[in-house]
Protein backbone atom coordinates (compact mmCIF):
# COMPACT_ATOMS: atom_id res chain seq x y z
CA UNK A 1 0.00 0.00 0.00
CA UNK A 2 0.93 3.77 -0.51
CA UNK A 3 0.16 4.38 3.11
CA UNK A 4 0.13 2.06 6.34
CA UNK A 5 -3.39 2.23 7.68
CA UNK A 6 -3.65 0.46 11.09
CA UNK A 7 -7.16 -0.08 12.74
CA UNK A 8 -10.34 -0.22 11.87
CA UNK A 9 -11.66 3.31 12.17
CA UNK A 10 -8.15 4.36 10.13
CA UNK A 11 -9.53 2.34 7.46
CA UNK A 12 -12.87 3.18 7.51
CA UNK A 13 -11.52 6.99 7.32
CA UNK A 14 -9.33 5.64 4.49
CA UNK A 15 -12.76 4.14 2.38
CA UNK A 16 -14.69 7.13 3.08
CA UNK A 17 -11.97 9.74 2.05
CA UNK A 18 -10.22 7.92 -0.95
CA UNK A 19 -6.62 7.06 0.86
CA UNK A 20 -5.70 3.74 -1.20
CA UNK A 21 -9.21 3.35 -2.17
CA UNK A 22 -10.48 4.01 -6.05
CA UNK A 23 -12.77 6.79 -5.53
CA UNK A 24 -14.97 5.57 -8.15
CA UNK A 25 -15.94 2.58 -5.75
CA UNK A 26 -16.02 5.25 -2.81
CA UNK A 27 -18.96 6.76 -4.28
CA UNK A 28 -20.50 4.29 -5.79
CA UNK A 29 -20.39 2.38 -2.43
CA UNK A 30 -21.71 5.45 -0.53
CA UNK A 31 -24.35 5.93 -3.31
CA UNK A 32 -27.01 3.52 -4.68
CA UNK A 33 -24.30 1.79 -7.06
CA UNK A 34 -23.93 -1.68 -7.57
CA UNK A 35 -21.19 -1.94 -4.61
CA UNK A 36 -24.63 -1.67 -2.69
CA UNK A 37 -26.38 -3.71 -4.36
CA UNK A 38 -23.93 -6.50 -4.12
CA UNK A 39 -23.10 -5.53 -0.41
CA UNK A 40 -27.32 -5.96 -0.02
CA UNK A 41 -26.95 -9.46 -1.49
CA UNK A 42 -23.91 -10.42 0.25
CA UNK A 43 -25.31 -9.65 3.43
CA UNK A 44 -28.39 -11.90 2.88
CA UNK A 45 -25.78 -14.94 2.07
CA UNK A 46 -23.78 -13.66 4.76
CA UNK A 47 -20.79 -13.74 2.92
CA UNK A 48 -19.93 -10.29 2.44
CA UNK A 49 -16.26 -10.01 1.93
CA UNK A 50 -16.12 -13.05 -0.03
CA UNK A 51 -18.96 -12.05 -2.48
CA UNK A 52 -17.87 -8.55 -2.49
CA UNK A 53 -14.23 -9.07 -3.46
CA UNK A 54 -15.03 -11.32 -5.80
CA UNK A 55 -17.85 -9.42 -7.70
CA UNK A 56 -15.76 -6.05 -7.03
CA UNK A 57 -12.73 -5.82 -5.17
CA UNK A 58 -10.80 -6.88 -7.82
CA UNK A 59 -12.29 -4.79 -10.37
CA UNK A 60 -11.21 -1.86 -7.98
CA UNK A 61 -7.58 -3.17 -6.81
CA UNK A 62 -8.69 -2.76 -3.57
CA UNK A 63 -8.04 -6.63 -2.18
CA UNK A 64 -4.84 -6.21 -3.70
CA UNK A 65 -3.86 -3.36 -1.62
CA UNK A 66 -5.08 -5.02 1.93
CA UNK A 67 -3.91 -8.72 0.68
CA UNK A 68 -2.05 -9.63 3.51
CA UNK A 69 -2.30 -6.77 5.63
CA UNK A 70 -4.63 -8.38 8.66
CA UNK A 71 -7.66 -5.76 7.84
CA UNK A 72 -9.95 -7.90 5.61
CA UNK A 73 -12.00 -7.88 8.55
CA UNK A 74 -12.01 -4.43 8.52
CA UNK A 75 -13.29 -4.15 5.18
CA UNK A 76 -16.33 -6.28 6.03
CA UNK A 77 -17.40 -4.09 8.70
CA UNK A 78 -17.27 -1.09 6.87
CA UNK A 79 -19.42 -2.26 4.77
CA UNK A 80 -22.24 -3.44 7.47
CA UNK A 81 -21.11 -0.05 8.76
CA UNK A 82 -22.64 1.40 5.03
CA UNK A 83 -25.47 -0.90 5.00
CA UNK A 84 -26.57 -0.11 9.21
CA UNK A 85 -26.20 3.70 8.39
CA UNK A 86 -27.71 3.61 5.19
CA UNK A 87 -31.03 4.75 6.27
CA UNK A 88 -29.63 7.98 7.85
CA UNK A 89 -27.36 8.70 4.60
CA UNK A 90 -30.32 8.90 2.79
CA UNK A 91 -31.98 10.90 5.54
CA UNK A 92 -29.40 13.66 4.62
CA UNK A 93 -31.28 14.94 1.83
CA UNK A 94 -29.73 18.84 1.91
CA UNK A 95 -30.32 20.11 -2.07
CA UNK A 96 -34.08 19.81 -2.87
CA UNK A 97 -35.71 21.06 -6.42
CA UNK A 98 -39.46 22.22 -5.98
CA UNK A 99 -41.80 22.32 -8.70
CA UNK A 100 -45.27 24.17 -8.35
CA UNK A 101 -44.93 27.27 -6.17
CA UNK A 102 -48.71 28.69 -5.29
CA UNK A 103 -50.71 28.85 -2.59
CA UNK A 104 -49.74 26.01 -0.70
CA UNK A 105 -46.36 25.59 -2.73
CA UNK A 106 -44.78 29.14 -1.81
CA UNK A 107 -45.07 28.41 2.01
CA UNK A 108 -43.89 24.88 1.62
CA UNK A 109 -40.67 26.41 0.18
CA UNK A 110 -40.31 28.84 3.24
CA UNK A 111 -40.47 25.79 5.71
CA UNK A 112 -37.54 23.90 3.93
CA UNK A 113 -35.35 27.08 3.62
CA UNK A 114 -35.61 27.91 7.36
CA UNK A 115 -34.91 24.38 8.08
CA UNK A 116 -32.08 24.95 6.18
CA UNK A 117 -32.15 23.35 3.05
CA UNK A 118 -31.10 24.79 -0.09
CA UNK A 119 -34.17 25.08 -2.59
CA UNK A 120 -34.35 25.36 -6.24
CA UNK A 121 -37.30 26.07 -7.71
CA UNK A 122 -39.31 26.49 -10.90
CA UNK A 123 -42.19 28.39 -11.94
CA UNK A 124 -43.53 28.99 -15.12
CA UNK A 125 -44.00 33.07 -13.95
CA UNK A 126 -40.93 34.27 -12.40
CA UNK A 127 -42.76 37.48 -11.34
CA UNK A 128 -45.00 35.02 -9.14
CA UNK A 129 -41.85 33.75 -7.16
CA UNK A 130 -39.92 37.02 -6.82
CA UNK A 131 -40.83 37.10 -3.00
CA UNK A 132 -39.44 33.34 -2.35
CA UNK A 133 -36.34 34.36 -4.54
CA UNK A 134 -35.47 37.18 -1.86
CA UNK A 135 -35.64 35.50 0.99
CA UNK A 136 -33.05 32.41 -1.14
CA UNK A 137 -34.47 30.26 -3.13
CA UNK A 138 -32.97 29.98 -6.52
CA UNK A 139 -34.80 30.34 -9.68
CA UNK A 140 -34.35 27.98 -12.82
CA UNK A 141 -36.03 28.82 -15.72
CA UNK A 142 -36.95 24.96 -16.71
CA UNK A 143 -37.22 22.11 -14.91
CA UNK A 144 -34.33 21.02 -17.07
CA UNK A 145 -32.09 23.07 -15.09
CA UNK A 146 -33.92 22.86 -12.08
CA UNK A 147 -33.60 19.13 -10.75
CA UNK A 148 -30.30 17.82 -11.92
CA UNK A 149 -28.23 17.57 -8.58
CA UNK A 150 -30.63 17.25 -6.66
CA UNK A 151 -31.22 15.22 -3.38
CA UNK A 152 -35.02 15.19 -3.93
CA UNK A 153 -37.66 16.66 -6.35
CA UNK A 154 -40.80 17.94 -4.81
CA UNK A 155 -44.00 18.47 -6.90
CA UNK A 156 -47.27 20.33 -5.69
CA UNK A 157 -49.19 20.97 -9.25
CA UNK A 158 -52.60 21.68 -9.76
CA UNK A 159 -54.23 18.97 -11.90
CA UNK A 160 -53.28 15.31 -13.05
CA UNK A 161 -52.47 16.75 -16.53
CA UNK A 162 -49.47 18.79 -14.90
CA UNK A 163 -48.01 16.50 -13.04
CA UNK A 164 -48.07 14.21 -16.08
CA UNK A 165 -46.59 17.20 -17.65
CA UNK A 166 -43.78 17.68 -14.76
CA UNK A 167 -42.85 13.86 -15.05
CA UNK A 168 -42.97 13.04 -18.27
CA UNK A 169 -43.31 15.36 -21.02
CA UNK A 170 -39.57 16.11 -23.09
CA UNK A 171 -37.48 18.35 -20.20
CA UNK A 172 -39.51 16.49 -17.39
CA UNK A 173 -38.29 15.49 -14.29
CA UNK A 174 -37.73 11.79 -15.06
CA UNK A 175 -35.48 12.83 -17.75
CA UNK A 176 -32.98 14.74 -16.29
CA UNK A 177 -33.11 14.82 -12.51
CA UNK A 178 -29.95 12.23 -11.57
CA UNK A 179 -30.98 8.50 -10.77
CA UNK A 180 -30.93 8.09 -6.58
CA UNK A 181 -33.16 10.95 -6.78
CA UNK A 182 -36.29 11.06 -4.39
CA UNK A 183 -39.06 12.29 -6.47
CA UNK A 184 -41.91 13.12 -4.20
CA UNK A 185 -45.36 14.19 -5.65
CA UNK A 186 -47.58 15.97 -3.47
CA UNK A 187 -50.38 17.19 -5.72
CA UNK A 188 -53.43 15.42 -5.21
CA UNK A 189 -53.97 13.26 -8.09
CA UNK A 190 -55.08 9.75 -9.51
CA UNK A 191 -53.31 6.92 -7.44
CA UNK A 192 -53.19 5.46 -11.44
CA UNK A 193 -50.91 8.13 -12.36
CA UNK A 194 -48.83 7.27 -8.89
CA UNK A 195 -48.95 3.95 -9.50
CA UNK A 196 -47.49 4.96 -13.07
CA UNK A 197 -44.96 7.45 -12.00
CA UNK A 198 -43.89 5.03 -9.18
CA UNK A 199 -43.50 2.30 -11.65
CA UNK A 200 -41.43 3.86 -14.40
CA UNK A 201 -39.19 6.00 -11.95
CA UNK A 202 -38.60 3.24 -10.52
CA UNK A 203 -37.16 1.45 -13.33
CA UNK A 204 -35.08 4.66 -13.95
CA UNK A 205 -33.38 4.03 -10.65
CA UNK A 206 -35.44 6.87 -8.77
CA UNK A 207 -37.22 6.46 -5.12
CA UNK A 208 -40.81 7.30 -5.72
CA UNK A 209 -42.95 8.37 -3.03
CA UNK A 210 -46.56 9.98 -3.47
CA UNK A 211 -47.76 12.40 -0.88
CA UNK A 212 -50.49 14.67 -1.14
CA UNK A 213 -51.29 16.58 2.15
CA UNK A 214 -54.28 18.10 3.67
CA UNK A 215 -54.30 21.12 6.08
CA UNK A 216 -54.38 23.96 3.54
CA UNK A 217 -52.89 27.38 3.44
CA UNK A 218 -53.28 27.77 7.24
CA UNK A 219 -51.27 24.34 7.52
CA UNK A 220 -48.55 25.16 4.75
CA UNK A 221 -47.79 28.54 6.39
CA UNK A 222 -47.23 27.07 9.83
CA UNK A 223 -45.47 23.60 9.01
CA UNK A 224 -48.32 21.34 10.32
CA UNK A 225 -49.40 19.48 7.41
CA UNK A 226 -50.71 16.34 7.16
CA UNK A 227 -48.77 14.44 4.73
CA UNK A 228 -49.83 10.74 3.64
CA UNK A 229 -47.28 9.05 2.27
CA UNK A 230 -47.22 5.69 -0.09
CA UNK A 231 -44.27 3.84 -1.87
CA UNK A 232 -41.75 2.08 -0.30
CA UNK A 233 -41.53 2.35 3.32
CA UNK A 234 -37.20 2.68 3.38
CA UNK A 235 -38.19 5.66 1.26
CA UNK A 236 -40.34 6.80 3.36
CA UNK A 237 -38.16 6.52 6.66
CA UNK A 238 -35.52 8.26 4.61
CA UNK A 239 -37.06 11.46 3.65
CA UNK A 240 -38.80 11.99 7.07
CA UNK A 241 -36.10 15.01 7.95
CA UNK A 242 -37.40 16.45 4.72
CA UNK A 243 -41.37 16.13 5.61
CA UNK A 244 -40.95 17.15 9.11
CA UNK A 245 -39.81 20.26 7.68
CA UNK A 246 -43.16 20.99 6.51
CA UNK A 247 -46.15 18.98 8.39
CA UNK A 248 -46.93 17.69 11.74
CA UNK A 249 -48.98 14.82 11.63
CA UNK A 250 -47.11 12.49 9.02
CA UNK A 251 -48.28 8.91 8.41
CA UNK A 252 -46.93 5.97 5.95
CA UNK A 253 -50.33 4.83 4.20
CA UNK A 254 -48.88 1.60 2.30
CA UNK A 255 -47.23 0.77 -1.43
CA UNK A 256 -47.52 3.61 -4.59
CA UNK A 257 -50.66 5.10 -5.05
CA UNK A 258 -52.06 4.61 -1.09
CA UNK A 259 -50.94 8.00 -0.16
CA UNK A 260 -53.37 9.21 -3.31
CA UNK A 261 -55.93 6.80 -1.80
CA UNK A 262 -55.66 8.30 1.86
CA UNK A 263 -56.56 12.01 0.18
CA UNK A 264 -59.31 11.18 -1.36
CA UNK A 265 -60.66 9.68 1.76
CA UNK A 266 -60.08 12.66 2.94
CA UNK A 267 -61.50 15.17 0.45
CA UNK A 268 -64.75 13.31 0.84
CA UNK A 269 -64.77 13.67 4.46
CA UNK A 270 -64.51 17.16 3.88
CA UNK A 271 -67.42 17.51 0.95
CA UNK A 272 -70.13 16.17 3.27
CA UNK A 273 -68.64 18.01 6.28
CA UNK A 274 -68.62 21.52 4.83
CA UNK A 275 -71.90 20.97 2.64
CA UNK A 276 -73.52 19.99 6.25
CA UNK A 277 -72.00 23.92 7.56
CA UNK A 278 -73.28 25.24 4.94
CA UNK A 279 -76.82 23.86 4.73
CA UNK A 280 -76.58 24.45 8.63
CA UNK A 281 -75.98 28.32 7.45
CA UNK A 282 -78.66 28.22 5.17
CA UNK A 283 -81.43 26.93 7.58
CA UNK A 284 -80.32 29.02 10.85
CA UNK A 285 -80.37 32.22 8.46
CA UNK A 286 -83.45 31.45 6.92
CA UNK A 287 -85.13 31.16 10.41
CA UNK A 288 -83.65 34.74 11.45
CA UNK A 289 -80.68 33.52 13.53
CA UNK A 290 -77.70 35.36 14.01
CA UNK A 291 -74.59 33.46 12.65
CA UNK A 292 -71.85 34.94 15.03
CA UNK A 293 -74.11 33.70 18.08
CA UNK A 294 -74.69 29.99 16.52
CA UNK A 295 -71.26 29.33 15.18
CA UNK A 296 -70.51 30.30 19.14
CA UNK A 297 -72.71 27.66 20.45
CA UNK A 298 -71.97 24.86 18.50
CA UNK A 299 -68.44 25.04 17.66
CA UNK A 300 -67.42 23.45 20.79
CA UNK A 301 -70.31 20.86 20.67
CA UNK A 302 -70.92 17.51 18.87
CA UNK A 303 -71.61 19.70 15.66
CA UNK A 304 -67.85 20.98 16.22
CA UNK A 305 -65.55 20.35 13.22
CA UNK A 306 -62.17 21.35 11.49
CA UNK A 307 -64.04 22.38 8.62
CA UNK A 308 -66.82 24.62 10.20
CA UNK A 309 -63.77 25.92 12.75
CA UNK A 310 -61.75 27.10 9.55
CA UNK A 311 -65.02 28.22 7.52
CA UNK A 312 -67.49 29.28 9.52
CA UNK A 313 -66.27 32.79 10.36
CA UNK A 314 -65.37 33.44 7.06
CA UNK A 315 -68.55 32.32 5.18
CA UNK A 316 -70.07 34.99 8.10
CA UNK A 317 -67.38 37.24 6.97
CA UNK A 318 -68.37 36.69 3.05
CA UNK A 319 -64.48 36.06 2.43
CA UNK A 320 -64.46 33.71 0.07
CA UNK A 321 -60.74 33.82 -0.61
CA UNK A 322 -58.98 30.59 -1.57
CA UNK A 323 -56.89 28.82 1.05
CA UNK A 324 -57.87 26.06 -1.12
CA UNK A 325 -59.19 26.15 -4.62
CA UNK A 326 -62.73 25.46 -5.40
CA UNK A 327 -61.79 24.67 -8.79
CA UNK A 328 -59.05 22.02 -7.19
CA UNK A 329 -61.49 20.65 -4.92
CA UNK A 330 -63.77 19.74 -7.54
CA UNK A 331 -60.68 17.73 -9.24
CA UNK A 332 -60.47 15.95 -6.13
CA UNK A 333 -64.06 14.95 -5.82
CA UNK A 334 -63.89 13.65 -9.36
CA UNK A 335 -61.10 12.00 -9.20
CA UNK A 336 -62.92 9.85 -5.88
CA UNK A 337 -65.78 9.26 -7.53
CA UNK A 338 -63.74 7.75 -10.64
CA UNK A 339 -62.08 5.46 -7.88
CA UNK A 340 -65.24 4.66 -5.91
CA UNK A 341 -66.91 3.56 -9.45
CA UNK A 342 -64.20 1.22 -10.04
CA UNK A 343 -64.82 -0.94 -6.75
CA UNK A 344 -68.46 -0.36 -7.19
CA UNK A 345 -69.19 1.89 -4.39
CA UNK A 346 -72.45 4.35 -4.17
CA UNK A 347 -71.00 7.74 -2.85
CA UNK A 348 -74.39 9.43 -3.10
CA UNK A 349 -73.15 12.57 -1.42
CA UNK A 350 -70.37 13.48 -2.47
CA UNK A 351 -71.74 13.31 -5.77
CA UNK A 352 -74.39 15.61 -4.69
CA UNK A 353 -71.76 17.63 -3.46
CA UNK A 354 -69.71 17.74 -6.64
CA UNK A 355 -72.56 18.46 -8.83
CA UNK A 356 -73.02 21.72 -6.41
CA UNK A 357 -69.81 22.75 -7.07
CA UNK A 358 -69.82 22.28 -10.39
CA UNK A 359 -72.75 24.28 -11.05
CA UNK A 360 -70.98 27.15 -9.09
CA UNK A 361 -67.50 26.12 -11.26
CA UNK A 362 -70.15 26.93 -14.25
CA UNK A 363 -71.04 30.39 -13.09
CA UNK A 364 -67.51 31.34 -12.81
CA UNK A 365 -66.45 30.88 -9.24
CA UNK A 366 -64.19 28.63 -9.68
CA UNK A 367 -61.25 30.08 -8.14
CA UNK A 368 -62.44 31.10 -5.23
CA UNK A 369 -62.07 29.03 -1.82
CA UNK A 370 -63.96 26.00 -0.90
CA UNK A 371 -66.03 27.91 1.81
CA UNK A 372 -68.09 29.59 -1.13
CA UNK A 373 -69.84 26.71 -1.21
CA UNK A 374 -72.46 29.00 0.47
CA UNK A 375 -73.13 30.84 -2.55
CA UNK A 376 -75.17 27.44 -3.92
CA UNK A 377 -77.52 28.43 -1.03
CA UNK A 378 -78.13 31.57 -2.07
CA UNK A 379 -77.41 32.70 1.58
CA UNK A 380 -76.62 37.03 2.04
CA UNK A 381 -73.37 37.64 3.99
CA UNK A 382 -74.01 38.59 7.27
CA UNK A 383 -72.13 41.69 6.59
CA UNK A 384 -74.46 43.09 3.78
Amino acid sequence: MSEQIEGRNAVLEAFRSGKCVDKLFILDGCQDGPVRTIAREARKKDTIINYVAKERLDQCGIRKQYENTGLEPCIEEIIKDILCNEGKEKQMLKKIGFIGVGIMGKSMVRNLMKTGYELHIYARTKAKVDDVISEGAIFHESIKECVPGCDAVITIVGFPRDVEEVYFDEGGILENADPGTYLIDMTTTSPMLAEKISKEGTEKGFHVLDAPVTGGDTGAKNATLSILVGGEKEDYEACMELFKAMGTNINYQGKAGCGQHAKLANQIMIAGALSGVCEAFSYAQAKGLDLNVLFDSVSTGAAGSKQLDAFGPKIIAGDYAPGFFMKHFIKDMKLALTEANMSGLSLEVLSLVLSNYEELAQEGLGDLGTQALIKYYDVQDVEE
